[in-house]
């Protein structure tokens, strides 16, 4: 699984650990699972969510859910 090392509300690194292998550094680096998301170095953390130029980072279902939502609006116009 990936996790986000986050430092100052910024993301450090990323890098690849077993769950029970992220637990274990718990107290030495804050790790957040960054799930499916495309999480790089420099990208933001603040509460619980991801950032990118003040966009928030979404998964690719998220981000199929929310262009479904666009086009249904549309649609209904």
């Amino acid at each position: 699984m990936n996790y986000a090392v986050i430092e100052n509300g910024k993301v450090a690194n990323v890098i690849v650990a077993e769950p029970w292998g992220a637990k274990s550094l718990e107290g030495v680096m804050t790790l957040v699972a960054v799930e499916d998301r495309p999480v790089t170095m420099g990208d933001e953390y603040k509460d619980g969510d991801f950032y990118r130029d003040g966009e928030k980072i979404l998964t690719p279902s998220e981000s199929l859910f929310e262009y479904y939502n666009a086009m249904q609006e549309v649609i209904n116009e």
